[in-house]
């Protein structure tokens, strides 16, 4: 269904990809990382995926030994990893295994299906183990969407013994063709359901979901910690980015300095953190990697 690019070729634009075998216009989903140094293609067609093999000229620009950029072109023959036959076979032993199934529930009069169905479309909620006001919910598709319903998705919120319906935000995410945001106020000391109704989400295989249903819950305030630090020294006009790391060296949270080098964080769990900070000398808020070509040092 996809394949991937791993590489560095010294341009913020995608390269450009021509099918010498097939039509690419349009038999695409790309999904390129934020740096666009690894470029995932989904293919749209079912009929390219059982292909036995897509050939591509890839044409993009690379450095010479000078330091300039230079146009190159390269043509790669794609073969998939299992082929259509394989793929077939390994079908029709499952759809024999159902179709055994169903005869035994059907001889012992119980419940049992007559229509082969296919698996549904896995779609992974990762949430917080005990959210804070200001956690997101994020959704994860295992391939691009054709069709998001999101008047199928659902909030409730605890209120004594009633389920109150709750307003909440659906973005996609930036960075990704598959991950979406899911934005709410929790407020502490509630307890959340998070539903979706069957066929919420549909692949551009023609795949949908199953019914979802998430408990989730916030603490109570009390339960929540705040923490402020001051930067010292910096020079003028110039702010850092603190970062709040958890044990394992993972960001969790990370704030701007203000006018008088405080930085804030709020709404943090018990546990043990380390501090990281850098100048961030653009002023775009995320740490930048020097350039040797412009003889500039890493911030």
């Amino acid at each position: 269904e996809r394949f991937e690019f791993f590489f560095s070729y010294g341009s913020d634009s995608l390269p450009k990809l021509r099918g010498l075998n097939f039509d690419a216009d349009e038999a695409f989903v790309i999904d390129a990382s934020q740096k666009k140094d690894t470029i995932t293609y989904w293919l749209r067609d079912t009929a390219l995926v059982n292909r036995d093999s897509l050939e591509i000229e890839y044409s993009y620009h690379v450095t010479d030994t000078l330091g300039q950029l230079v146009a190159h072109t390269d043509t790669f023959v794609m073969v998939p990893k299992m082929s259509y036959e394989k793929r077939m076979k390994m079908h029709e032993k499952e759809l024999s295994k159902w179709q055994k199934q169903q005869e035994k529930l059907k001889k012992r009069g119980e419940p049992y299906d007559s229509i082969w169905r296919p698996k549904p479309l896995e779609v992974k909620v990762s949430a917080p183990s005990t959210l804070t006001p200001v956690s997101n919910v994020y959704f994860t598709m295992p391939v691009p969407l054709a069709r998001c319903d999101t008047s199928k998705v659902h909030l409730f919120s605890k209120v004594d013994t009633l389920w109150i319906p709750m307003p909440f935000a659906w973005n996609p995410v930036e960075t990704s063709k598959l991950a979406y945001r899911f934005e709410a106020e929790w407020q502490p000391d509630t307890e959340y359901s998070l539903e979706v109704d069957s066929a919420a989400f549909e692949s551009i295989y023609g795949i949908v979901n199953d019914k979802m249903k998430n408990g989730l819950r916030c603490k109570k305030e009390e339960d929540f910690g705040s923490l402020v630090v001051k930067v010292s020294g910096l020079p003028d006009s110039l702010s850092a980015v603190v970062q709040l790391l958890d044990k394992s060296g993972n960001v969790t949270k990370e704030s701007k300095t203000q006018d008088d080098g405080s930085a804030e964080f709020f709404w943090l769990n018990e546990g043990q953190y380390y501090l990281s900070a850098f100048i961030d000398l653009n002023g775009n808020g995320i740490w930048d990697t020097g350039d040797f070509h412009k003889g500039l040092q890493p911030e």
